[in-house]
């Protein structure tokens, strides 16, 4: 049996329960598995789900039994396959020796202790299923102290000693792994970080404490009492006093002590060649991350973190989403882009959603169209730097693979091999210009103006049309080419902008707000300014670079919709968003200004091939010459077609995932649209264009053969 990454060319690794494997069988389960899968994972991430696998370690001396949220995600009763068993320590340690004699590493996984307990001293899981979780009742001191929640474990506090819950758990970590064999732990969801965003906590006497100490500020004396003194200003007055007052000062707080925590970790974990796996804070982008969680990843990078599990399932995330809120594929997929230019020395895995009975759902079956999509869009999008451009992606990380039959995993894996079996030399959509900039520096720029981040631009851009297909550091310019974006120009480091407005390479278009246009060294061909907003200073503009390729009248009309509902509070002020799954505020640009950017975007790449209307496709220059076309259709019910013209001659049309069966049909010099019955290679070269034909809310690929390509 084959290993994923010698096929696929890129890591499998899969996040499993124990449910997903057989205790009963002398080798656990093991060949049962694999013989589902028809691969060798390169990983396997074992989902013990409670904190307390590490907590409360027994050690190897007797053989225990595990409690029930051990054996399955929230102690759930059974799976697709077969019920929850009793696991022991001495089944795990038997597991994990024989997934290693197959050539898969293991990786322990723990979620957070994240839900009170009731009356009872259990806790109720999202879906209704009681897990006991024993340390976090022992030591309260612990626990998370917020505006709306308690009873989390939050890892960065204190024992009542004053020692650090992080000392003990970097200790407890290595002992457990090296006691069952495991090759690294996965720190996921509620663990780092906790649910609760920054706003509402955790504001307790601890970390407040901790707070003071690394950073001196003068608090008035009811915020610093103790909170069980009656004088207290209570958590509640002191968490709106430190986020209104000294918002920033705090996330950085809060940041530098994650990096602490991890700092620590990765260090005794290294030692013993073991490797500290997370995943990215609650779906967030870079900067979204440090602003609502305090993760920073540029830090984490500097801390040692091996690799990030990126939450980018667009479609698994929008089935559960409550009312009110939307489809993130734009977000969802180019989130990773940042990502990797942020903290270019972390390893980078995209969860592909396949199924979860736990929390009840099954996208390989339920929207396999969507799930195909964000299989072959998430391993398109490519980094740039010295050494060329390379997928953002290094794998996949499937979630979760208890209960993937063997039919099912075909469809994946088929999927998997086609994402990166030809290797993309460009991307000919527009790259993304990454600066650190945008990190924990836009931090006091965001709180006073709410200025649209640069994963937020790139997102509204692409869902008009402007599909990305790559970013790049500033540092690293000399090494891209064709069309770039660069968002807010005006908030880069001079040295920077020199960098960004010597660029030779092709067009440039620049976000930046009106009042900022003295920052440009030269006048732009093109510029225009968002007049829904009468706010000069709050006011977005566009400056573009396109060498006169662009005539003004091609974006003018865009700009005529003025419609846009405008953020009016005073920013620092405004209103924050409770969940993760919904918005972070930003300055609401009009329709017709994102629009007419995205447009003078997707017209400025140079590419060969385009379409009239601003369609979700993409273009990359494959490194044997085709081009290859990533049509998306956000159209969930009806199959939708994207009409792709070109003025060059057509010699070939490669159908590249099998669908549509027949040869596209062919735009001809007098405005029909023909199919092209026979394969006529003449019928080909006469014609001005194609038709790709997308699956409802899926996608289609196409490589494509020109004249100047042979």
């Amino acid at each position: 049996m084959e290993k994923a990454s010698e096929k696929v060319g890129k890591k499998v690794v899969l996040w499993c329960p124990l449910i997903g494997f057989d205790r009963e069988q002398a080798d656990k389960g093991v060949e049962e598995f694999l013989a589902r899968t028809g691969f060798i994972p390169d990983g396997i991430s074992l989902f013990v789900y409670n904190a307390d696998f590490f907590n409360l370690h027994k050690g190897m001396d007797e053989e225990w039994t595990f409690p029930r949220d051990f054996c399955n995600y929230f102690g759930n009763p059974r799976n697709d396959i077969r019920a929850v068993q009793p696991w022991t320590n001495y089944d795990l340690r038997d597991l994990v020796k024989n997934l290693k004699a197959k050539g898969v590493e293991t990786y322990a996984c723990v979620m957070g202790n994240h839900l009170p307990p009731d009356e009872d001293g259990l806790q109720l899981g999202l879906f209704g299923y009681p897990c006991r979780q024993e340390f976090v009742q022992e030591h309260t001191e612990l626990n998370m102290v917020s505006i709306n929640e308690g009873a989390y474990l939050h890892p960065l506090k204190r024992f009542k000693d004053g020692s650090y819950y992080e000392d003990f758990f970097a200790e407890r970590a290595a002992q457990v792994l090296a006691d069952y064999g495991i090759d690294g732990v996965h720190l996921a969801d509620a663990f780092c970080p906790p649910c609760v965003q920054l706003i509402e906590g955790d504001y307790s006497d601890d970390m407040l404490e901790q707070f003071l100490c690394a950073c001196p500020t003068k608090l008035p004396a009811s915020i610093v009492l103790p909170l069980t003194d009656k004088n207290s200003a209570g958590i509640k007055a002191r968490a709106e006093y430190i986020w209104n007052r000294h918002r920033a000062k705090w996330i950085r707080f809060v940041t530098d002590r994650w990096e602490r925590f991890f700092k620590k970790l990765c260090d005794r974990l290294h030692q013993d060649h073991r490797i500290v796996t997370v995943c990215n804070a609650w779906t967030s982008e870079p900067f979204e991350a440090i602003y609502r969680y305090g993760i920073d990843y540029k830090k984490l990078e500097r801390a040692g973190v091996d690799r990030i599990y990126l939450e980018d399932q667009a479609t698994a995330i929008y089935s559960y989403d409550p009312e009110n809120t939307r489809f993130r594929i734009y977000e969802y997929m180019h989130m990773p882009m940042a990502c990797k230019a942020y903290a270019p020395n972390i390893e980078y895995l995209c969860i592909n959603y396949a199924k979860d009975s736990s929390e009840e759902g099954a996208v390989v079956n339920h929207a396999p169209c969507a799930d195909e999509r964000e299989i072959y869009t998430i391993a398109a999008k490519q980094y740039i730097d010295e050494k060329g451009c390379a997928p953002v992606a290094d794998g996949y990380f499937v979630c979760l693979s208890d209960s993937v039959t063997k039919e099912e995993w075909t469809w994946i894996y088929k999927r998997y091999c086609v994402a990166f079996r030809e290797r993309i030399g460009a991307p000919i959509s527009a790259t993304a210009v990454w600066s650190d900039s945008y990190g924990l520096d836009f931090l006091d720029e965001y709180i006073q103006t709410r200025k649209p981040t640069c994963h937020r631009q790139v997102s509204l851009l692409a869902k008009r049309g402007a599909v990305f297909g790559g970013s790049v550091r500033v540092e690293n310019l000399d090494h891209a080419s064709g069309s770039l974006f660069v968002a807010n120009v005006d908030s880069l480091p001079q040295a920077e902008r020199e960098k960004v407005f010597a660029y030779q390479n092709g067009a440039l278009v620049c976000t930046l707000f009106a009042t900022n246009k003295h920052l440009l060294p030269k006048e732009p061909d093109i510029w225009f300014e968002d007049m829904n907003e009468p706010r000069k200073e709050l006011r977005m503009a566009v400056a573009g670079y396109t060498e006169g390729l662009i005539p003004y009248y091609a974006i003018a009309e865009s700009l005529q919709d003025m419609q846009g509902e405008r953020l009016t509070e005073q920013p620092q002020y405004a209103k924050e968003p409770i969940y993760w799954y919904y918005d972070l505020v930003f300055q609401k640009p009009s329709n017709g200004f994102l629009q007419a950017t995205a447009d003078l975007v997707r017209l400025t790449t140079g590419c060969p091939l385009w379409t009239d209307k601003p369609l979700p496709v993409s273009y990359y220059r494959l490194a044997d010459g085709r081009i290859r076309i990533y049509a998306e259709n956000d159209n969930p019910m009806c199959y939708q077609d994207a009409l792709v013209r070109t003025d060059k001659k057509i010699k070939k049309i490669d159908n590249t995932t099998g669908f549509p069966v027949l040869s596209p049909k062919l735009l001809m010099p007098n405005g029909r649209i023909m199919g092209n019955m026979t394969g006529d290679s003449e019928m080909l070269e006469r014609a001005k264009g194609f038709v790709l034909k997308t699956p409802p809310a899926g996608i289609s690929l196409a490589d494509i053969t020109l004249e100047e390509e042979v």
